[in-house]
């Protein structure tokens, strides 16, 4: 009980420094909550699985989920690479405000 007050106060705390900044609070919210649960949930797989990672593309759900994650994580990446090519000039020129 004590451990949810302290953190109530320190997310109350960082709000305004991350509001200024331009940093969203609920992807560090997410770390906060679920990292420890992701943490161990991984060293288990890797334990079960003898340390092959082939374990997160067993079969087809488990697979598309562990795809889409990597896709999600490097996109700024794959956004960086595709707009040097000129794929997304076009979309990003209709998202401009006017």
């Amino acid at each position: 009980m004590r451990y949810r007050l302290w953190l109530m106060l320190g997310f109350g705390v960082v709000r305004p420094f991350f509001k200024k900044i331009g940093i969203s609070l609920a992807p560090f919210t997410l770390a906060l909550v679920l990292g420890n649960r992701a943490e161990h949930a991984f060293r288990l797989s890797m334990i079960g699985s003898g340390g092959d990672l082939r374990v997160f593309w067993s079969n087809g759900l488990v697979g598309s989920i562990t795809t889409l994650a990597i896709v999600l994580l490097f996109w700024p990446v794959i956004d960086g690479m595709l707009s040097r090519v000129g794929w997304t000039q076009r979309t990003r020129a209709t998202l401009q405000p006017k």
